[in-house]
């Protein structure tokens, strides 16, 4: 069987078709792997901006939490001190009463309790009226006590489970954080292998005043320091709002 023969320039020009790639154009695959890193830092962004929201929420109410504690403060020195001035005064009728039963109690003939009457019997009603006023002052100290209870237990109850979900929320911002700037020195690098991306980079990098900026990314897109190490969520955000990923990012004006 013979073999077919390929002319010479037959060969080159299958030769220029199989190489040939149309100026400018990224490889699909390199394109594709960073928008979908992109995608997920810009979830993760999303993510963590929730809960920064719910931070803020729990914040705030540990302001109410230690605004309660304050109050709640001011009110048990207010009970105690309603309670030393309770005591002083139950003392003061106790000698009240002793002095009384001194010159008024007793039996008495009727000729000496004739002549006690003008002055015991208004000093009794008098001490009637304060063991009155004693006794309705003790219940109220006793349910000013019971609610000041009620709100130091319920205090604590709630800054303990306050304090477990600045926790979680700490620990799961943390553990986000760390995962956001995994994905972004990922798409940054998977960027910069590719040199139109490289390209817009570089240009992203010459529109930065600041001089420590300029330095940082351009060592980043040139000398292939590790985004990490270098202000890595200022590079990607200098690297999306120029476009490197995708699409400009407009940036409004202040």
């Amino acid at each position: 069987m013979k073999t077919r023969m390929i002319l010479p320039g037959t060969l080159l020009i299958l030769l220029l078709f199989a190489i040939v790639v149309p100026a400018g154009a990224q490889a699909p695959s390199t394109t594709a792997g960073v928008s979908a890193l992109v995608d997920q830092c810009t979830k993760l962004d999303a993510d963590k901006a929730a809960l920064m929201e719910q931070k803020n929420r729990l914040l705030a109410e540990q302001g109410n939490l230690q605004q309660e504690d304050s109050d709640l403060k001011a009110a048990v020195k207010k009970l105690k001190d309603m309670k030393v001035e309770f005591k002083m005064d139950a003392d003061a009728l106790q000698q009240d009463i002793s002095q009384y039963n001194t010159e008024c109690g007793g039996p008495h003939p009727r000729s000496v309790y004739e002549s006690l009457r003008p002055k015991c019997e208004p000093w009794g009603a008098r001490i009637d009226a304060k063991n009155a006023d004693l006794t309705k002052r003790a219940s109220d100290l006793t349910t000013a006590q019971e609610n000041n209870d009620s709100r130091q237990a319920k205090l604590t109850k709630d800054t303990l489970s306050l304090t477990d979900k600045i926790k979680d929320n700490d620990a799961k911002t943390s553990d986000l954080s760390a995962k956001l700037r995994e994905l972004q020195s990922k798409a940054i690098a998977a960027a910069l292998k590719d040199p139109r991306m490289r390209d817009k980079a570089s240009k992203a990098c010459k529109n930065q005043a600041d001089q420590e900026t300029l330095h940082c990314c351009n060592s980043v897109v040139w000398d292939g320091t590790d985004p990490q190490l270098c202000r890595l969520p200022l590079m990607y955000e200098v690297f999306k709002t120029g476009g490197v990923f995708g699409t400009p990012v407009v940036v409004p004006t202040k």
